[in-house]
């Protein structure tokens, strides 16, 4: 594919890989590629060694499915989401659109996350937990309740008091 240097080399026949690691910078390219022209043509990476269930599984343009990532019976990846390498997408798992899940990132049974979500690397989110719109979840977080609107949640190695 060739590589575009300016707006203006831009036309019709282009089909387009989105593989940028902010939610909110690739939602910001995804809708100005969209409007400079009517019929965007996006791509979706989805590697070889991935594996997706074949049962009510729906996924959406322009998402890119890493390395060992695992996808479950009946879930929905939004547009433009990254899953990235040794993630697990449990069954009944919605994930909104422009997501970044980093690596070794467990979602297990019926979670639902909302657009522009941000999971650290091997953060769990726990059963029925819902992450709304613009969170941040950190690295090795265990979610074990509800996290609102534009929230991070943070894992705080507490061993370090302890012994002090």
């Amino acid at each position: 594919m060739p590589v575009l240097h300016k707006l203006s080399e831009l036309s019709e026949e282009h089909k387009f890989v989105l593989s940028v690691g902010s939610p909110s910078v690739r939602k910001k390219i995804y809708d100005k590629f969209d409007k400079l022209i009517s019929h965007t043509k996006w791509i979706s990476i989805i590697l070889p060694n991935a594996s997706a269930s074949k049962k009510d599984v729906f996924l959406r343009e322009s998402i890119n499915i890493m390395q060992f990532v695992m996808i479950s019976t009946s879930v929905s990846i939004g547009k433009g989401t990254l899953i990235n390498v040794g993630s697990k997408i449990h069954h009944d798992v919605t994930v909104g659109n422009f997501c970044k899940i980093c690596p070794m990132v467990a979602t297990t049974g019926n979670c639902q996350i909302g657009d522009e979500v941000f999971i650290d690397t091997g953060a769990c989110i726990l059963p029925n937990i819902k992450i709304d719109n613009g969170a941040k979840i950190g690295a090795g977080a265990v979610i074990t309740e509800d996290v609102p609107a534009g929230s991070s949640v943070i894992f705080k190695n507490l061993i370090n008091r302890i012994w002090q």
